[in-house]
């Protein structure tokens, strides 16, 4: 099969795109609301803004800080840490995800069914035809394997070289987002309400009692969230251990987990689910939040918004990012930032808050 080719940068459809640098956004776009008397909340710097022309399913993010950007055009855009385009390349179909391996090479996943890797500097490595349609998120396993589930039922890993390393049935059809385990293996949620763990010793599963639509919430540890028909159920070692009702989205941290209800009430619990703390969320949430060290909440809203929720602070802050549902942000620690991406192609990195 012909291997896609890469666009030039000084292409005339490069120049859709539009990046600006160190801008940060203004008037409603940058706000925030606090309780009168409560401690303020920390400044989020926008460092840039980056418009892909196109819906995103998501960005990827390097290990060197790149982002990659894959559009419902099939264009790929790779972003310096500065926000400069770097170059761009076209696998001539629309892209459902990314995954970015250790050695800096990016996969895309197609709606075509191939894999495409490319190398750093924007040439193609590989390309790998997928026999049915990618239906979960991919995944980078603890081999550095590419990992999807297919519209077959079928859960495969593909290695750096554009071999497949396993496929394996998941028992029913897998559901959004899949995880790494420590141990090598992976935990997979089926629409028919399973988890099920592959790819380390024995295959094992649990029924968990109703549908599944997003795939694994998230993990922290030994312990994996899942969103089953309108509630959280929490899995460690194999069991339920936690059954939270009226819970629309979820994330895990060391010491416990945060939660947003169907009413939109923003909670921080304890391990055994007790509430130690709520908030009140402006927007309902599109995907998954994300928590980072100082236990920030990041949630992504349907309205374009990113909202910012600190365990030290009174009220939310808002960024927004662009029209249309956000997709799940990424942080990066290492430089200090996260990076946001709206449904409708517009991608935004800023400051992690200090202070938080």
């Amino acid at each position: 099969m012909r291997s896609a080719a890469p666009i030039p940068a000084d292409d005339g459809w490069r120049r859709r795109p539009e990046v600006a640098a160190a801008t940060a956004p203004s008037g409603p776009r940058a706000s925030w609301s606090t309780e009168e008397g409560a401690a303020p909340l920390p400044e989020v710097a926008v460092v840039w803004r980056f418009g892909a022309g196109s819906p995103t399913p998501g960005v990827a993010l390097a290990p060197d800080g790149t982002v990659y950007v894959p559009t419902n055009e099939g264009h790929v855009h790779a972003l310096s840490t500065e926000g400069r385009l770097l170059w761009a390349y076209n696998v001539h179909t629309p892209a459902v995800g990314a995954v970015v391996a250790g050695n800096g090479v990016v996969v895309v996943g197609t709606q075509e069914g191939k894999l495409v890797a490319l190398r750093p500097n924007g040439t193609g490595l590989w390309t790998f035809r997928v026999p049915f349609p990618i239906v979960t998120e991919l995944l980078l396993d603890t081999h550095g394997r590419v990992v999807f589930g297919d519209g077959a039922g079928y859960v495969s890993a593909v290695d750096g070289f554009g071999a497949v390393r396993f496929r394996t049935a998941a028992g029913g059809m897998p559901a959004g987002a899949m995880v790494a385990l420590a141990d090598g293996g992976l935990a997979v949620a089926t629409t028919n309400g399973e988890l099920v763990w592959l790819g380390a010793g024995r295959r094992r599963s649990l029924d968990l009692g109703g549908r599944v639509e997003r795939g694994v919430e998230a993990i922290a540890g030994p312990r994996i969230a899942v969103m089953v028909a309108g509630q959280l159920c929490v899995v460690r070692d194999g069991a339920v251990i936690l059954r939270l009702p009226n819970v629309i989205a979820a994330a895990l941290h060391d010491s416990g987990l945060v939660t947003v209800s169907a009413e939109g009430g923003l909670a921080y619990r304890a391990l055994d689910g007790t509430v130690e703390l709520e908030r009140t969320l402006p927007a309902m949430p599109s995907a998954a939040p994300v928590v980072d060290a100082r236990q920030t909440v990041y949630v992504p809203t349907a309205a374009g918004t990113l909202l910012i929720v600190s365990r030290g602070s009174q009220g939310v802050r808002t960024v927004h990012v662009g029209d249309g549902a956000l997709t799940r942000p990424l942080l990066d620690p290492c430089r200090g930032r996260v990076v946001a991406a709206s449904g409708a192609g517009t991608v935004v990195a800023f400051r992690m808050p200090i202070g938080s």
